[in-house]
């Protein structure tokens, strides 16, 4: 809507006043409560070489930060696709767009409602991504707008909370190195999203705009297939 009347200069302006707002928020809110958090006079954590050697060999956290990696991988393929999926590939713009917002909505409402549901962060990786799998694996076979839509909805609707959840989990598993197991997730994922985007333009623009749903359902495959090999912790 904003974009439609204005120019991309405008919406830039507009949403570079959206980040600093919300950067001026948090600055105003930690210099007011810093010193009150748990937590905030204990000492930090130091990332060194042996709590690194111990990190990975200790057994599972690998294969977690794995699945979150792949995890990045399908999202980066859903969010940065599905608008023009809709737009460009079956000429519907606003629908596109529309898509865009659900998947989103979906995800929020994942993340406020599967930590109350009390399931474990491996199970929920487990069936979740094989559940969006088939979502998406449905919307490639059906092959309309429509069904794009409502896989990018049931899609973070089913599997959005699967960020906060690794992270919960990482940190559960390192009590004593829980910023290097946090900062682990962060950053490769980081990484995976970055290589992604590429990959997946150069895909589709050797096959076709549908083809992203097809290489997400695969990477959210893979995901399940990486949370069965992780062991829960006790």
């Amino acid at each position: 809507w904003l974009s439609a009347g204005a120019s991309w200069r405008v919406v830039l302006y507009v949403l570079s006043a959206v980040v600093l707002a919300a950067f001026l928020i948090c600055a105003l809110v930690f210099a007011r409560e810093g010193v009150k958090l748990p937590g905030s006079t204990a000492p930090r954590e130091r990332i060194t070489k042996q709590g690194l050697d111990a990190f990975v060999r200790q057994k599972g956290n690998l294969m977690v930060v794995l699945c979150a990696v792949l995890y990045c991988a399908h999202l980066a393929c859903l969010y940065l696709w599905v608008n023009r999926i809709i737009g460009v590939g079956f000429g519907n713009p606003g629908f596109g767009a529309a898509a865009l917002s659900l998947f989103w909505v979906g995800t929020v409402i994942s993340r406020l409602l599967v930590p109350l549901a009390g399931v474990s962060t491996v199970r929920y990786m487990r069936y979740g991504m094989l559940l969006t799998t088939a979502v998406l694996a449905a919307s490639v076979v059906i092959g309309n707008a429509i069904a794009v839509c409502v896989a990018a909805a049931l899609s973070g609707l089913i599997s959005g909370a699967a960020i906060p959840m690794i992270l919960s989990e990482m940190g559960r598993r390192n009590p004593q190195r829980s910023m290097l197991a946090i900062t682990s997730v962060l950053l490769t994922t980081a990484l995976s999203a970055m290589i992604c985007a590429p990959l997946i333009g150069f895909i589709v623009g050797k096959t076709s705009l549908l083809s992203a749903m097809a290489v997400s359902a695969v990477f959210a495959l893979g995901a399940a297939l990486c949370a069965f090999g992780i062991r829960e912790a006790s």
